[in-house]
C-alpha cells in the first residue's frame, strides 16, 4: 500500500489503521509566492509609441527595470488579441534595459511570447542577459531561434566568464515561423526547462554541452564579468549588434522562482498561447499557489476529510479539495471551514464532508491559494475519518 504524491511515493508501515489515517505527512503541500510578488521584469511592449526615449519600454514589475528602443521598431496594435507588440526589423531594432535589479537567486523562470515573421537562415536572437561590452558568450544566457540550414530551432547558451556551462538545442525543425508563440525557460536549481507553448520540449533537444547545468542567475551575477544588460530582439556582442531578431515580440517575464504545473494550466488555459495580456497571473496577488495529488489505492469507507494547517485560513476558498473516486473525474471543490475543530489545535473540516464507501481507488487534488502578498500557508497532515486500509501510518 502506498500513497502517491506528484510522483514521489511515500510508504506505509504494515499492519491495519482505522480512523483518523493520515495521509499526507509533514510539509507535504506548501504555497509559494504569487508570481505577481516573484516578478524581475514584466515588459508588456503596450505602449503606443517607441522613439527612443529612455525608460519608454515599461517594466510593470516593482522593479521598473524599464527600457529604451532602439532602431525606433513600431508597436502596432494589430498583435496577439489585438493588443500592441514591438515589431522588429531585423536589421537594427532591439530593447536595451541598461541594468536589472532584482534579480538573484539559483532557480527562476524567463518566459518570450514572439513570431518570428521571415525564415533568413540565420540565428534571429531573441534575448540577452550579458554584459555589454563583451561578447555575446561571456557570461549569461543568449536565446535563438536558429534558422540556419539543417537546424530550424530554439538554441539556448548560458556561460560564466567566458566558458560555455550548458548549451541546448531544441529538435530540429521545431521552430514556429510565422504564429504567435511562447518559450519558456524554468530553472529549478538543478537545471533548466524547457516548454513551447506550456509543453516540455527538453527530452526532444539535446544539450551539446552540460558541464555544469546549475548555471543560473547568482552564477551569472557573482561572475568576475558580471551581467548588466538585458537585450531584447537581438544580441550585442562588444557594443556591436548580431543577427537581430525578424518578428514581433509581445512580452517578456522574467521571475525569480519556477513556475507550478497548476500556474502553467493557469496560462495556457483559454487557449490564447499564454499571451500574458490574457490572464491575471503576473499582476495580482491572489491565484493558486500550488497543487498536490494524493491516491489512495485500497477499499475504505470514510466520512468526513479534515486538514492540518500551520495557521488559521483567511477565507474558506485559501485551500480546497476535489476528490475523484474510482477514476471518475474530480468533483467540485470542498472548501474548509476557517472555523478550527474545538479542542483540537491547527484541525479544520472541510466544508460539506464527503462520504465515501466501497471504493478501489480515491484521490484528492489539493489546492493552496495565496490570498495577499507575502501570505504563507501548509497543509501538514491531512487524514480521513473513518478510514480502513491495509496499512499503517507513515
Amino acid at each position: 500500500m502506498s500513497i502517491t504524491n506528484v510522483g514521489i511515493t511515500k510508504p506505509w508501515n504494515e499492519g491495519t489503521v482505522s480512523a483518523d489515517a493520515e495521509i499526507a505527512d509533514d510539509g507535504a503541500v506548501q504555497n509559494k509566492p504569487s508570481l505577481r510578488d516573484c516578478l524581475i521584469g514584466y515588459w508588456k511592449m503596450n505602449q503606443d509609441l517607441w522613439n527612443g526615449t529612455a525608460d519608454e519600454v515599461i517594466d510593470s514589475s516593482d522593479n521598473e527595470n524599464h527600457g529604451v528602443a532602439v532602431g525606433s521598431p513600431p508597436t502596432t496594435s494589430a498583435g496577439f488579441n489585438g493588443t500592441h507588440r514591438g515589431d522588429f526589423d531585423g536589421t537594427n531594432d532591439y530593447i536595451r534595459v541598461p541594468t536589472i535589479s532584482g534579480i538573484s537567486g539559483t532557480e527562476g523562470t524567463i518566459l518570450l511570447w514572439l513570431n518570428l515573421d521571415v525564415d533568413d537562415g540565420g540565428f534571429n536572437w531573441v534575448y540577452q542577459l550579458t554584459p555589454f561590452t563583451t561578447t555575446h558568450t561571456t557570461t549569461g544566457i543568449i536565446v535563438s531561434l536558429d534558422m540556419r540550414a539543417g537546424e530550424k530551432n530554439y538554441r539556448i547558451i548560458a556561460a560564466v566568464d567566458g566558458t560555455v556551462q550548458w548549451d541546448w538545442h531544441s529538435a530540429d525543425g521545431a521552430a514556429i515561423l510565422g504564429t504567435n508563440h511562447s518559450f519558456e525557460i524554468s530553472h529549478d536549481g538543478t537545471s533548466p526547462v524547457f516548454y513551447l507553448n506550456g509543453v516540455d520540449i527538453t527530452a526532444a533537444g539535446t544539450f551539446t554541452v552540460s558541464t555544469d547545468l546549475t548555471v543560473w542567475y547568482d552564477d551569472w551575477i557573482g561572475a568576475t564579468t558580471p551581467i548588466s544588460d538585458l537585450i531584447m530582439a537581438a544580441v550585442i556582442s562588444t557594443s556591436s549588434i548580431l543577427e537581430p531578431f525578424n518578428g514581433k515580440e509581445w512580452g517578456v517575464v522574467m521571475l525569480d522562482r519556477v513556475m507550478t504545473a497548476g500556474e502553467r494550466t493557469v496560462l495556457y488555459a483559454d487557449g490564447s498561447g499564454g499571451f500574458i495580456e490574457d490572464v491575471g497571473l503576473f499582476s495580482t496577488s491572489a491565484q493558486t499557489c500550488e497543487t498536490d495529488t494524493y491516491t489512495i489505492d485500497e477499499d475504505f469507507d470514510s466520512d468526513e476529510i479534515f486538514v492540518k494547517l500551520d495557521r488559521t485560513p483567511a477565507a474558506a476558498t485559501e485551500i480546497k479539495v476535489y476528490v475523484k473516486q474510482d477514476g471518475g473525474a474530480f468533483g467540485a471543490a470542498i472548501n474548509v471551514d476557517v472555523t478550527p475543530i474545538a479542542g483540537e489545535t491547527g484541525w479544520f473540516k472541510l466544508v460539506a464532508g464527503t462520504a465515501f464507501s466501497g471504493h478501489s481507488t480515491v484521490s484528492f487534488k489539493v489546492e493552496l491559494n495565496s490570498p495577499g502578498t507575502d501570505t504563507q500557508l501548509r497543509i501538514l497532515v491531512m487524514k480521513v475519518n473513518g478510514i480502513t486500509i491495509s496499512g499503517g501510518g507513515p
